[in-house]
């Protein structure tokens, strides 16, 4: 995090030279980078350095570590690097391969048993002191974050490479239920009830793509945003649909191919196909067109539906789909569904389920709170 606020020190300081203008920056990032975007948002020595924001697959809901279970963490990849806990003249003495090697081995441990989520991802930023003192989501909900328009989105199959990575045989269906008593050991049922295992399948990881992609990703992006409009910002978020017509950039992950999965719209948002030999399907060109018209907008104006200026809006190939802010959740949330065959705007996507999740929370492990019988008879 020092780095990055480093690096946009140098923007602000520099980009003028460059024909840029120091104040209008938008930070943009995927995945890690989405999650570093949302902690610049809290962080005061960040304010100056950016102005809008556009958060691409942000796993808002993983919990990250206690100074104390990042101490823990820190101690196995010392042991495995072969060095004295925290001996940082002995870490710099190994060669890169080794680090990687004693990170990854240090990354099989399960280093809180009460916050198995975190086992997606190991290494991330620590809170409960210094300039992260609570969780990220409820530091929104705080209102404790800074006034900047954002995009935030997902993709519909955030969770399907993180589970068949994790789960590399099948999960049967009483496996499935063991999980979720172990991932939610006090609601378990109750997730179970809106996730239930199909009994004659034979495998249960499309159900538990499902429960990832919704609680990390994409319910938790939607709570963040609504928790931002809330103090009125400008939000505009998205659902993309959308799996690549061609396979090379899923060479390690063959169980994406063909679908939506964490990181498949990077080559959409940044046009990449040529790259590889390889042209976009005409739906995927027009949907393409739409989302970098989108971006530019959103970059030069801070509103993705209106354009630069006329040269710009007689570029875009055709009228835009109008995408409107996320709205108040009394009423209706929006979201911009992506896919190659058309875009379209949705209300109160996947909200049945979302709501449940910001009824009884993330972090701390969701659901955990108690809920009245009577709710959960309604459900």
């Amino acid at each position: 995090m020092l780095d990055q606020r480093l690096a946009l020190q140098y923007v602000k300081d520099n980009i003028a030279n460059f024909g840029g203008d120091p104040n209008k920056v938008t930070l943009a990032g995927q995945s890690a980078g989405a999650q570093s975007i949302g902690l610049h948002l809290l962080a005061n020595d960040s304010e100056p350095l950016f102005q809008q924001t556009y958060m691409i697959s942000n796993p808002f809901g993983l919990p990250y570590k206690l100074p104390e279970d990042a101490l823990k963490l820190a101690e196995y990849f010392a042991e495995a690097l072969g060095c004295p806990h925290l001996d940082l003249s002995c870490f710099r003495e190994k060669e890169a391969d080794e680090v990687l090697a004693a990170s990854e081995s240090a990354a099989l441990n399960i280093i809180n048993p009460l916050e198995l989520f975190q086992f997606f991802e190991q290494w991330n930023p620590t809170v409960g002191e210094g300039e992260y003192p609570e969780e990220p989501v409820m530091a929104y909900e705080e209102g404790n974050f800074q006034r900047k328009p954002t995009i935030a989105g997902t993709v519909t199959e955030e969770g399907r490479a993180y589970v068949y990575s994790v789960f590399t045989n099948e999960v049967p269906w009483w496996m499935y239920r063991v999980i979720i008593r172990l991932l939610v050991p006090k609601h378990s049922q109750y997730v179970i009830d809106y996730y239930p295992p199909e009994r004659l399948a034979p495998d249960q990881r499309e159900m538990l793509n499902l429960l990832v992609t919704d609680y990390l990703f994409l319910c938790a992006t939607s709570h963040v945003s609504q928790m931002m409009v809330k103090y009125d910002v400008d939000v505009y978020n998205y659902a993309n649909d959308a799996s690549m017509s061609f396979s090379q950039f899923w060479e390690q992950y063959d169980i994406c191919k063909g679908y939506p999965c964490h990181g498949g719209d990077l080559v959409y948002i940044f046009r990449t196909a040529p790259l590889v030999n390889e042209t976009f399907t005409p739906g995927e060109q027009d949907m393409v067109e739409d989302m970098t018209s989108y971006i530019g907008n959103f970059v030069r104006t801070g509103n993705p539906n209106t354009a630069f200026n006329t040269e710009i809006r007689k570029m875009q190939k055709k009228n835009l789909p109008y995408w409107p802010k996320v709205g108040d959740k009394p009423t209706n949330t929006y979201t911009m569904y992506f896919s190659a065959c058309s875009n379209s705007v949705v209300s109160n996507y996947r909200k049945e389920y979302c709501d449940a999740f910001d009824e009884y929370g993330y972090y701390k492990i969701p659901f955990l709170n108690s809920y009245p019988e009577s709710d959960k008879c309604q459900c």
